[in-house]
């Protein structure tokens, strides 16, 4: 059985509710950037990722994330893929750090490494007659953001692990990845 639109949609609205229940940051953008390690179901690789985030509140923020990444051994060739994914996450501050759950919408352009190089344009516009091949899903993350670990005015510099699932391709699958990486926001909350 699948969860419907309707009851997913219900269900982030409740849970909306709840995190917006705290007053808002008074600075509430951080930029992140982290690497990670990939696996699929047939190799294993690795990926970069830029994001953006607004925080709403300290337990709410929507992200926006462009990764890239490759994987060795995937079908008969080595694979180069480029995801952009958006949604909502949802974050539990503690004394030691805040730990998140998100959940994303992602949509994923993959095709063999050499054609990247041969058709960067086509493969990152999803020329379909080349040999890209799209998918589009829902990628779930689980992460924790430790504790401040550069002090500098008006910056806060963060540590960040975090592990996901994220649909490749019918071919590929779902990807999991484990990221370390490092955030900074223009101001303390």
């Amino acid at each position: 059985r699948s969860l419907s639109p309707v009851a997913l949609l219900c269900g982030l609205g409740l849970l909306g509710l709840w995190a917006t229940s705290t007053p808002a940051y008074a600075a509430p953008l951080a930029v992140e950037a982290s690497a990670s390690g990939v696996a699929a179901p047939s190799g294993a690789g690795g990926a970069t990722q830029l994001g953006l985030r607004w925080l709403a509140t300290e337990r709410l923020s929507l992200g926006f994330f462009g990764r890239t990444g490759y994987l060795s051994g995937v079908e008969a060739a080595d694979t180069g893929f480029l995801a952009l994914a958006a949604g909502p996450a949802l974050h539990l501050p503690t004394n030691a750090g805040v730990a998140q759950l998100a959940v994303r919408f992602a949509h994923v352009h993959h095709a063999p490494a050499r054609t990247w190089l041969e058709t960067p344009f086509g493969n990152l516009f999803g020329d379909s007659a080349g040999q890209v091949r799209h998918r589009s899903g829902v990628e779930a993350a689980l992460g924790w953001i430790g504790g401040e670990i550069l002090d500098e005015p008006g910056l806060r510099w963060r540590a960040e692990l975090s592990a996901g699932l994220l649909p490749s391709s019918a071919e590929m699958g779902w990807t999991a990845g484990l990221a370390l990486g490092v955030s900074w926001a223009l101001a303390d909350p």
